[in-house]
């Protein structure tokens, strides 16, 4: 191979410069003859000897071209990874790769195409993590997700740096002015934004959240956030109605484009301002949601909505005229669409779910321009149907669809679907979307009572951040009927700015697509303002009373009892874990609404939930190991003196000690009742060890004993206390009859005096309220289960159990929903 035509200057190198300098003035030749060109060492030596009188061993150059300056002959597949990656660090944009002299961009896009070729294999794409896209729709959450935590943008792999045989040039250079250059680095530029849409659907489909975050701008974050909750939207639409209204739900229907156009305000900027305590001489450091006075044109109404459970008729249902379903639906009036005619379930929830995401139909946001490669997590779904499964499950909680639900797992059972519905926690689920308005506790039930294969409600008790049921339940209380922020329940959540869940009101006012939700997410405010709550009402307590009764019915009282996993605290000194029991926790619940509860709290609904639980087996003589100031964010724990053992009374009379005075005087008559509850039950508790005899004297002159008592089934009750069991009965027959029908209507019925009820209280009185007063109520058992029923299931009292007389003013068309038990 002759050497004598190259571009190098034939002649001796200057005798001034150094032998390594030498060699970096013949690099460029050295690569250009046996790199490029492929010529023989040997001769390379021979030709540089001559020409250039420069004299080396072969030795000498083997190792300054493959050890100094790494120089090889082949790109390799590891080097072509960096060189990709790189690339990518630069957003994309076209450049000419050249690789000692010669452009490689033909080989980076064939290399390209096979490691998207590779990703895409059916084994990468279907495994994935114990975890279901119900977790990154969930909506605002996602969107937290996509804009806070990680807003400093780096590759997965680290920034590296570029190969010393390797150069970039952008494409908008003046040494790529030419259109074969141009044209060669726009084809890569297109490689390697489909290599990255399909790496990052990858990282979706492996929850691997971080990284996914990382590999994105600001604008392609947006861009995802807003089509995960398009998604979220599209499917809990789908769920609400199935059964009536549209039969497939597109953009146009779910009118984003009415609903779109702002951008949610990111953490820690100045439009999230803090706002002060509702008592700032008060210990308790209380955070709270955004401030007064926003956004009262949209906000929705302050009366509720309720649920009254009525028996089930059997009946003979006629056929109904066929009505035509090709019109035109008024989007805002879904009371008024028909149902579906027979065939249109078909195809079922999870395959629309599926046909969404395979059209993309449902987003204003087109899959090309999305930053992840939409058909290859379609494709996953595709192959991963039981997931689809608990998706479609998780979605029929969140929409409350009681039909779809029970229809769900019905196939699980009749296919005998092998799905792990535990990932999904369903019971969690339920209790943070409860729907005081609509379905109550029958979600629940579906839940409970369905016995779906592989699920047991004890084994899921608790979540992964170790909230029980029951703590969830608290939160749902908190989120509703206060202003705290959810890093104040759990520190994990601390950055965050709202609950799981906030998007529906347990009373009906609101839900995740009524127009004042929406049209607050449009100006950009995702969290639920002070002035949208009003005071734990009637049909919350209602919704959560039965929850508890549904949930613990039959299941052992060690699970009411078990600690809860919210509000932890830890001592500095020793390091022990500060947890609190249920009751502990209902306390310090009780203590939020009292301190940044709603206008006109009174504490009812925490006194008639303190009654459930303990008609339900929570036993008010257990302790736990507190830091009252620690609790109270007066002071850490931060030596072990500060924190002792504590029963759910002692708790509360430390907290009334420091606060009551601070509180208004609804608050501190509802206090003395609960207080006062608390305080019996612990007597009666510790007093009436053989519960048995204490049971039977409570009874002796009740002809309406329960049928379950003689068969042992009966283990919770106020013991000989008959003062608790009346109190119990009569909460119940106020939240069963009773709700504000006007805005300057009380919250409370004139047969339920706070203050009467206090005083009888203090001085050991018979209970007086006027339910009882006035022999409004039907004789009832003491035991736990009150007006026992002889239906096959259990269930909380209906409305019609409870009153002697027909005095309740729930019969309101307009405002009611009518739930056969």
């Amino acid at each position: 191979m002759s050497l004598s035509n190259t571009p190098f200057p034939p002649g001796p190198l200057p005798p001034e410069v150094s032998f390594q300098n030498k060699w970096e003035l013949l690099k460029p030749f050295i690569i250009d003859q046996y790199i490029n060109r492929k010529a023989p060492l040997s001769e390379l030596i021979q030709t540089i000897k001559t020409r250039h009188g420069f004299d080396a061993s072969e030795s000498q150059y083997k190792y300054q071209i493959n050890r100094k300056w790494q120089l090889k002959k082949i790109l390799t597949a590891t080097k072509k990874d960096a060189i990709c990656k790189k690339l990518q660090q630069r957003d994309d944009r076209p450049a000419v790769v050249e690789h000692l002299g010669q452009n490689v961009n033909a080989k980076l896009r064939r290399h390209l195409k096979n490691a998207r070729r590779q990703i895409q294999a059916p084994g990468l794409m279907q495994k994935r993590e114990n975890d279901i896209f119900l977790y990154w729709n969930m909506p605002y959450g996602t969107m937290q997700g996509f804009n806070t935590g990680i807003m400093n943008r780096a590759s997965p792999s680290g920034s590296g740096s570029t190969p010393s045989d390797i150069v970039m040039t952008m494409a908008s250079s003046p040494q790529t002015n030419t259109s074969t250059s141009r044209e060669g680095a726009s084809s890569l530029s297109v490689e390697l934004k489909k290599k990255r849409t399909v790496d990052r659907a990858h990282l979706f489909i492996l929850n691997e959240r971080d990284q996914l975050i990382k590999s994105m701008n600001q604008a392609e974050r947006q861009t995802m956030s807003t089509w995960l909750y398009q998604f979220w939207f599209y499917a809990f639409k789908t769920a609400k109605y199935w059964g009536r209204g549209p039969r497939n739900w597109n953009a146009e229907l779910l009118r984003f484009e009415d609903f779109g156009g702002a951008m949610l305000s990111l953490p820690n900027t100045p439009s999230a301002n803090p706002s002060p305590s509702i008592f700032q001489h008060s210990p308790l450091d209380v955070r709270m949601a955004e401030g007064a006075g926003e956004d009262e044109d949209v906000a929705p109404s302050n009366l509720c909505r309720w649920v009254i459970h009525v028996p089930y008729t059997p009946y003979e249902p006629l056929a109904s005229p066929p009505r035509d379903m090709t019109g035109a639906y008024d989007l805002n009036n879904p009371e008024d669409w028909p149902k579906w005619p027979v065939g249109w379930e078909v195809p079922e929830f999870q395959d629309r779910l599926k046909n969404g995401l395979e059209t993309n139909d449902f987003s204003t946001a087109k899959a090309h321009d999305l930053p992840v490669a939409v058909d290859q997590i379609a494709a996953a779904v595709e192959r991963s149907p039981e997931e689809l499964v608990v998706e479609a499950i998780g979605f029929s909680i969140i929409g409350h669809n009681i039909e779809l639900l029970a229809t769900q797992i019905a196939n699980v059972k009749k296919k005998r679907l092998e799905v792990d519905i535990e990932v999904l926690y369903p019971l969690h689920l339920a209790a943070s979307y409860l729907d005081g308005a609509g379905t109550c506790c029958k979600i629940l039930k579906c839940l409970i009572y369905s016995y779906i294969p592989g699920y047991s409600v004890i084994r899921n008790y608790q979540n992964t951040f170790g909230h029980t049921v029951l703590d969830n339940l608290f939160i749902s209380i908190l989120k509703s009927h206060t202003s705290i922020l959810p890093g104040y329940v759990d520190d994990v959540w601390k950055n965050e700015k709202s609950f799981v869940g906030d998007n529906v009101d347990i009373c009906g006012r609101w839900d995740a697509d009524s127009v004042c939700f929406r049209k607050r997410l449009q100006r950009g405010k995702p969290t639920i303002p002070k002035e949208w709550k009003h005071k734990f009402c009637h049909t919350s307590v209602q919704t959560i009373c039965h929850f508890i009764e549904i949930l613990f019915y039959g299941l052992s009282s060690q699970l009411v009892n078990k600690a809860s996993g919210i509000f932890l605290k830890y001592c500095s000194q020793c390091g022990l874990k500060l947890q609190l029991r249920p009751l502990h926790t209902l306390v310090l619940v009780a203590t939020h609404l009292a301190l940044s509860g709603c206008e006109d709290e009174d504490l009812f609904g925490m006194i008639a939930c303190l009654l459930c639980f303990l008609a339900n087996g929570a036993d008010p003589t257990l302790t736990a190991e507190i830091s009252v100031s620690a609790l109270l964010h007066v002071q850490p724990c931060e030596i072990c003196e500060q924190h002792e053992f504590l029963t759910a009374f002692d708790l509360a009379q430390q907290i009334g000690a420091s606060l009551f005075l601070t509180w208004s005087p609804k608050v501190q008559t509802g206090w003395r009742v609960f207080c006062s509850v608390l305080r019996s039950s612990t007597e009666e508790r510790r007093c009436n060890e053989d519960y048995s005899k204490a049971y039977e004297a409570a009874n002796e002159d009740n002809p309406s004993r329960c049928e379950g008592w003689d068969d042992g089934s009966n283990r919770h009750f106020f013991g000989a206390n008959k003062n608790m069991s009346i109190l119990w009965a009569a909460v119940q027959t106020e939240f069963l009859t009773y709700r504000r029908l006007k805005e300057d209507d009380p919250w409370i019925s004139e047969h339920f005096n706070m203050e009467d009820l206090a005083e009888g209280l203090h001085i050991g009185e018979e209970i007086r309220v006027g339910l009882v007063q006035k022999g409004l109520m039907e004789h009832f058992c003491y035991c736990d289960v009150l007006w026992s029923a002889k239906d096959d299931m259990p269930r909380p009292p209906r409305l019609g159990d409870v009153c002697k007389g027909y005095f309740a003013n729930l019969d309101r068309w307009d405002r009611a929903t009518y739930l056969e038990d």
